[in-house]
């Protein structure tokens, strides 16, 4: 999970390089996503340390849980 946070990292990165360098439409509509992106990837983070935290009883929801969370932060930069 760890290696794709940091995948889904650079994609933000990329993403933030691509605002800077567009239009002013398209950099507000870029900018959106970004954040979008920042809140979902956030999320992400904090269940990954929830999943590493958690008892051998909560480990399969938590797991769950994560999963939820970077499937809807990978769709963020789709």
């Amino acid at each position: 999970m760890h290696k794709r946070l940091d995948e889904l990292d650079v994609k933000y990165e990329e993403l933030k390089g691509r605002a800077a360098k567009a239009d002013d439409q398209t950099k507000r509509s870029l900018d959106k996503r970004i954040e979008e992106a920042k809140v979902k990837r956030d999320r992400a983070a904090k269940r990954l340390t929830e999943l590493k935290e958690a008892s051998a009883d909560r480990w399969e929801k938590v797991k769950e849980g994560v999963g939820n969370a970077f499937d809807d932060l990978k769709k963020a930069f789709e």
